[in-house]
């Protein structure tokens, strides 16, 4: 797959994929250059700030996530790996084709096997995007997005996607990835349907938190746009742009969803700040919990090799 990626015609289709949807985005600072400008002066610098405290603090907790998720597969780790292994390998995210995402939390984890690894990271990766949904679908409820009709045919594939989350119907999967790996992977799957589900309240908790995050950047600003339509056209995009393998973190993708989601109810100007705000600020999210951790990490190593020396010493 690594390889797939690197091939130069599947390189130039996906960077003009690309540049045709971030066209699409940015086409309307473009044309309202002079309205752009104004609109951005009156962002609150504290409020992005608050933005941003709420939004790193909201994808710290996906790390404990994962970490309870892997301890149903019968492997234990401790939180301080669990979150380096996490933090580290999700700026992986950002190379084409996401296999750095998955073989940096490999390599990141030595406690368990890299089958195992790559399961709970799908799992993670279906739970919060069956969550993502959901959350997309009360937004088109309530927020008024998509027509009745639109919400009819998208609630068909909710309960579908629930009771496919069911532990029998997972069960069959790592089945067919255990004879295909030659590893026991469902052996050690222990998770019932009601952790399934209690995960599935979580992500969702963590969608609305986010939109919360975005809506507090947004705060005492010309733009306003309500939290539920932030939440949702966000948790929608994100399903799409992680589903593009050919963009590095969705790039393009990602905004273009959320531009062509809140067109249909905002002025384009204001959807596509939305959307290039979103990119931004998890790219500061992402590397500066990168660098705190790292830091901390780095810290807290020495200070042990110091106790340490000072032991043998004594």
């Amino acid at each position: 797959m690594k390889n797939f990626w690197k091939k130069p015609v599947v390189k130039f289709i996906g960077a003009v994929l690309i540049i045709i949807l971030l066209v699409y985005v940015l086409k309307p600072f473009i044309k309202n250059w002079d309205d752009t400008v104004k609109l951005l002066k009156t962002f609150k610098p504290l409020s992005l700030l608050a933005g941003i405290v709420i939004l790193s603090l909201t994808v710290s907790v996906y790390p404990l996530i994962w970490r309870s998720i892997l301890g149903k597969f019968g492997t234990k780790i401790g939180v301080r790996q669990a979150y380096k292994s996490w933090i580290y390998s999700n700026v992986g995210k950002y190379i084409p084709g996401k296999v750095w995402q998955f073989a940096g939390r490999i390599m990141l984890t030595k406690e368990a096997y890299g089958e195992v690894i790559v399961v709970t990271m799908l799992l993670e990766t279906v739970i919060s995007g069956v969550a993502s949904i959901i959350v997309f679908l009360w937004g088109t409820l309530v927020g008024g997005i998509f027509t009745a009709v639109w919400v009819k045919y998208l609630s068909i594939a909710l309960p579908i996607l629930i009771v496919l989350l069911h532990p029998f119907f997972l069960k069959q999967i790592l089945k067919i990835l255990s004879k295909i790996r030659k590893v026991e992977l469902h052996e050690n799957f222990t998770m019932r349907y009601r952790d399934i589900l209690l995960y599935l309240v979580i992500y969702i908790l963590l969608w609305i938190a986010t939109g919360f995050a975005f809506w507090l950047m947004f705060a005492g600003s010309a733009i306003k746009i309500n939290l539920i339509d932030l939440a949702s056209s966000y948790a929608l995009s994100w399903v799409l742009g992680y589903a593009s393998l050919f963009a590095p973190g969705g790039l393009g993708v990602r905004e273009g969803a959320i531009a062509f989601l809140l067109n249909l109810k905002y002025p384009p100007v204001v959807s596509s700040t939305f959307a290039m705000l979103t990119r931004i600020s998890f790219i500061i999210t992402d590397f500066l919990l990168f660098g705190v951790f790292y830091l901390y990490f780095k810290i807290t190593e020495i200070g042990k090799r110091k106790n340490e020396d000072i032991g043998d010493n004594a």
